[in-house]
């Protein structure tokens, strides 16, 4: 039989199995019998044959400020419910949160973090092994049994890496936190107004270091909060005002690099070259030996390349020149600084520049309006390529396709 149904003011066609579940005349209204079609007004708890709210076992989270985090509700026989607080753990979190998708887990919030709930509370005393796929696989006191108010429906928040997204946006240092992350700087720099980028990078020497200078002395107690574009802005006493002599003028010295950056020299991108690492405020090499795809990899990926990279040929790029800090590495994979995969020592080698390393490092630029290609674009390590459809011809500028019987240019194929 088919049902026409008053769903909060709207009518709602769907077919009924009334022979299987009858409609009782406390759950609905007759308002027309006609043929085969009835109209009744679809009352709180009515449930159609072909349509659900949830199935049973499925998990959400509600009233979090993200799709990550929020008061925990599971489904039992297509109603939501809730799951009380008691003895719930960030065992069980966890396997709320990989449930939901978060593969690595997730914690408690805190009381009464979001708000509370209403109408079902499904699952109380959850104490989960870890190991389960589903919330409600874990043990419990039984369906709907609890001795809770709403007041202590549970909610998670679940673990995310945001810092495997481009290092979270992050100049230097990204760490990931519970449903968030936070970026920082290394030693010798302060972070940007903008908590990205990091500014700076310098040390505070002893008193006229450099000696002693003569004449005014413009600024005292200066108090800079690290954001400003020059010290003139920072916080001081006055102008000329001060209580010092020349004894104490400042001193600093200006951080070139930090000890374990990285970078890339003499290659035609910012992602390959030989490859350089800073120690001690100085840029150095790395000697090939030993030095394979998983270093490389590790390498571009502390370059903020994701996807890895490989080792260049031999004498690939132009040699340095100076310091040789680096020989005999042999990364792990696993390493955030290539500074960090074991080697011989900082500063010990049996090498000379010539066997300066290089990498290439793994981009996708095909995926930014495809490379520029008018047809096919084809990523390589460290750059790509452009090629046609059958029956054309790369033009000369390598991007755009000619037809091969008219020569005639083309900027897609339709």
């Amino acid at each position: 039989m088919n049902v026409w149904l008053a769903m909060e003011g709207v009518l709602r066609y769907a077919p009924i199995l009334l022979e299987a579940s009858p409609v009782p005349a406390t759950l609905a209204t007759l308002l027309v019998l006609m043929q085969d079609h009835v109209w009744v007004r679809y009352p709180v708890g009515f449930k159609t044959a072909t349509s659900s709210v949830c199935v049973t076992g499925q998990i959400r989270v509600q009233d979090g400020s993200t799709s990550f985090n929020g008061r925990v509700e599971v489904c039992y026989n297509d109603v939501w419910g809730t799951v009380c607080d008691d003895l719930f753990n960030d065992v069980d979190a966890s396997v709320a949160c990989r449930q939901l998708g978060y593969s690595a887990g997730g914690i408690v919030a805190p009381f009464t973090y979001y708000p509370q709930g209403a109408g079902s509370i499904w699952l109380d005393n959850v104490q989960c092994l870890g190991t389960e796929s589903r919330l409600f696989d874990c043990p419990n006191v039984g369906i709907g049994i609890h001795d809770c108010t709403h007041i202590e429906d549970v909610g998670v928040m679940c673990e995310i890496n945001e810092c495997l997204a481009s290092n979270g946006g992050c100049a230097q240092i990204c760490t990931n936190t519970v449903g968030s992350f936070t970026c920082s700087c290394n030693t010798g720099y302060s972070l940007g107004a903008d908590a990205r980028s990091c500014v700076g990078g310098g040390t505070a020497l002893s008193f006229a270091y450099y000696g002693q200078g003569t004449g005014s002395i413009w600024l005292d107690d200066v108090g800079c909060v690290g954001t400003e574009a020059r010290l003139w802005d920072c916080a001081n006493s006055g102008i000329g005002i001060h209580n010092c002599d020349h004894s104490e003028d400042a001193s600093v010295q200006c951080s070139v690099c930090v000890t374990g950056q990285i970078r890339v020299q003499d290659g035609s991108t910012s992602f390959n070259g030989r490859v350089e690492v800073c120690y001690n405020d100085v840029w150095g090499t790395v000697c090939d030996d030993l030095f394979n795809d998983v270093d490389a990899s590790v390498a571009c990926r502390q370059l903020g390349y994701s996807a890895g990279g490989i080792v260049a040929p031999f004498t690939y790029y132009p040699q340095g020149a100076g310091s040789i800090w680096l020989d005999n590495v042999q990364c792990l994979g696993t390493e955030s600084r290539l500074f960090d995969c074991p080697n011989v020592g900082i500063g010990i080698h049996d090498c000379t520049h010539i066997e300066d390393v290089g990498v290439m490092c793994e981009i996708n630029e095909c995926l930014a309006s495809n490379g520029g290609c008018a047809q096919i674009c084809t990523n390589t390590v460290g750059s790509f390529t452009c090629s046609c459809n059958t029956g054309y011809s790369l033009g000369a500028d390598a991007r755009s396709c000619v037809v091969a019987s008219n020569e005639c240019i083309v900027s897609s194929l339709k």
